[in-house]
């Protein structure tokens, strides 16, 4: 925070404030570049990653003791909201198929990127979580199928680290099950999501008077709901 803010609780809170709205104005920037602009590389998709994770999807402040009106808490679940879909959309769905067969420019053409993903998403299982673990499960479930990927999806299982692996199914479908247990909150997160999120709804989106440019499109609900 800027020195000059210290003594000024209201300006500091108010500089507190402007920035969540600058962090969502970068995310959907983002989340449009990722969507129809440019491919995900490995050291990319890990950046990215990196940062929704380090950052609790963006709940976490720095600044946190400023941001506790109504207007600022729901900036930081819309954050949390553009989030899930910019670490959904960076698994690229729709070019899976053909990623798997030519990884080119993908985040499939690095080994190593792959198993960085794999380590933060296995780490992070609280249900703000659910619904990038369960898209990862699929990526996973696709290599587990592919016999060009079937030693290195095997690696990934016998990772010391990844405990998950330790009953002897497959980790896709062990990811699978644990979604689907109600404590893990998948279905609860969706439902808030589509109901909920001005991200999602556009009447939400009025009444809360969303900084968001473009609430409620196509790209987000076909993306939340598996295209």
């Amino acid at each position: 925070m800027p020195d000059k803010f210290r003594n000024n609780p209201k300006a500091a809170a108010l500089w507190a404030k402007q920035n969540l709205k600058e962090q969502l104005l970068m995310l959907e920037v983002l989340f449009w570049t990722m969507w129809g602009y440019m491919a995900c590389t490995g050291p990319l998709a890990v950046k990215i990653f990196e940062a929704a994770y380090s950052t609790g999807l963006g709940f976490s402040q720095a600044n946190a003791m400023l941001l506790s009106d109504e207007e600022s808490l729901q900036l930081q679940h819309d954050l949390i909201a553009l989030w899930i879909l910019v670490t959904i959309e960076v698994m690229e769905f729709e070019n899976l198929a053909e990623a798997l067969n030519n990884p080119g420019m993908t985040y499939l053409a690095s080994n190593d990127c792959i198993k960085r993903l794999h380590e933060l998403i296995l780490s992070h299982t609280d249900s703000q979580y659910a619904c990038t673990y369960l898209a990862w499960a699929f990526v996973l479930s696709r290599l587990s199928n592919n016999p060009a990927w079937a030693p290195f999806y095997e690696s990934l299982s016998a990772s010391d680290s990844l405990q998950i692996s330790a009953n002897g199914k497959p980790i896709h479908l062990q990811m699978l099950q644990t979604c689907l247990n109600p404590d893990a909150g998948l279905f609860q997160l969706i439902l808030s999501l589509l109901t909920k999120s001005p991200v999602f709804v556009t009447a939400v989106a009025w009444r809360t008077g969303s900084w968001l440019s473009e609430p409620n499109v196509i790209a987000f609900r076909s993306l939340i709901r598996g295209r």
